[in-house]
């Protein structure tokens, strides 16, 4: 696996740190991150040609960069249920699963 995790690894023109951040590797893994972001980073290593270690540190990266977050995206669905707390980020102390 050809991997380009570092300067010395890029070329010339296509630097990816500290220069460039959303070169071709990170838009794919960015991608796969869209499709599913629930996969491992080895699936997403094998997809884009990368190590796991590379992916893992090409998504730190990008978070630290403020590119990228990870966040839980609700069913709108569920707000119209009644229990929802609208103005809060916590449960109901009566919700029981």
């Amino acid at each position: 696996m050809a991997e380009t995790d570092g300067p010395a690894a890029a070329a010339p023109n296509d630097t990816v740190w500290p220069g460039n951040l959303l070169d071709a590797a990170n838009r794919a893994i960015i991608e796969a991150l869209q499709r599913d972001g629930r996969q491992p980073y080895g699936a997403i290593a094998e997809e884009v040609g990368l190590s796991e270690a590379a992916v893992r540190r090409r998504v730190q990266r990008l978070r630290e960069a403020g590119i990228m977050q990870i966040v839980a995206v609700t069913d709108p669905s569920w707000a119209t249920c009644g229990w929802w707390p609208r103005n809060s980020a916590r449960w109901p102390k009566s919700t029981t699963w």
